[in-house]
């Protein structure tokens, strides 16, 4: 450690020592350009003092959101810690630089006839940005049933396909919380996800191995796409492709609160809910992903009395 001279270095040196995702590495290189940015150079750990940090959090918030600031804190007090650890540095700057203020806001959603409206559309032999038609109509159904994350599609294996059961295993992977649970699916999409592995068999000219990629979009993107498995940007730009067909923002974070909040306000059971989204606390459950719709609340507030009294 005696020869760390930057935060370079010393992401180098914690990436050997922590088992981090290759996207959570991307993040922390984010947050290191971005303080090379406010400091137009590279940055050396004994630069980063209170008032070095404070400015930097004002230059942040200048020109990003809090949440965005709040993240590349949380990287960079996780390297000084690192560093702390090995002696390289004494102290923690950052207790005295704290995360900006962030409000409570109620999350994103899409309309609840999204499915119908893109199952409807996926019915097209081919559709712009969205083929083949039939695994995007069988991977947004699964998101859909499940609420699963777009990092959880691209984790997904064959292993955890259980189709006798018509579950699917979420594996520690795949899972913020590190933590694997089941999650039924309707008969229909196990029998979907049978001919799914029919048609990469045949494709492949191979069998299909336990640790294969359910959702492979190259095994059947006939050599459009070069990398060898599916990417969260694939589906990412799914999404957006989707998004101008139905003419309004639909993402895998919003189609999985959507899917929370309608089987909540239809079945009124926040604990399965709260299960089919693997939280470890039913507390997350109700005051992050949950919300009631206008119309719920619409309903409550008829019961008051003088609800329905013409005004003159």
């Amino acid at each position: 450690m005696n020869q760390l001279i930057d935060l370079r270095d010393l992401l180098a040196v914690y990436t050997r020592y922590k088992l981090l995702r290759p996207s959570t590495v991307r993040s922390y290189e984010d947050a290191i350009r971005n303080m090379e940015r406010f400091a137009l150079t590279s940055v050396r750990l004994e630069s980063l003092n209170v008032d070095v940090l404070l400015s930097h959090r004002a230059w942040c918030l200048e020109r990003m959101r809090p949440t965005s600031y709040n993240k590349h804190r949380r990287h960079l007090r996780a390297l000084i810690n690192f560093a702390i650890a090995e002696g390289r540095v004494q102290s923690q700057p950052f207790v005295k630089v704290g995360p900006a203020p962030v409000g409570a806001k109620r999350p994103k959603t899409v309309p609840s006839s999204w499915y119908r409206r893109t199952m409807t559309l996926l019915d097209s032999d081919s559709v712009s940005g969205l083929n083949p038609t039939k695994f995007w109509r069988l991977l947004f159904s699964v998101m859909h049933f499940t609420s699963m994350r777009r990092r959880q599609i691209v984790e997904l294996k064959w292993e955890h396909v259980l189709l006798s059961r018509s579950a699917l295993l979420m594996s520690s992977e795949g899972s913020k919380s590190k933590r694997e649970w089941l999650v039924p699916v309707p008969a229909w999409i196990s029998q979907a996800l049978r001919e799914l592995r029919s048609e990469i068999v045949l494709k492949s000219g191979l069998p299909v191995r336990p640790d294969d990629q359910v959702f492979c979009l190259p095994l059947l993107s006939l050599g459009r796409i070069k990398s060898p498995g599916m990417l969260d940007e694939h589906i990412s730009r799914a999404f957006e492709a989707l998004s101008r067909h139905l003419g309004y923002t639909v993402s895998a974070h919003r189609v999985r609160h959507t899917s929370a909040t309608v089987m909540l306000e239809r079945t009124g059971n926040i604990k399965a809910v709260s299960d089919m989204l693997g939280h470890s606390d039913i507390k997350l459950t109700a005051s992050t992903y949950v919300h009631p719709r206008l119309g719920s609340l619409r309903r409550v507030q008829q019961s008051l009395t003088g609800y329905k009294i013409e005004q003159n």
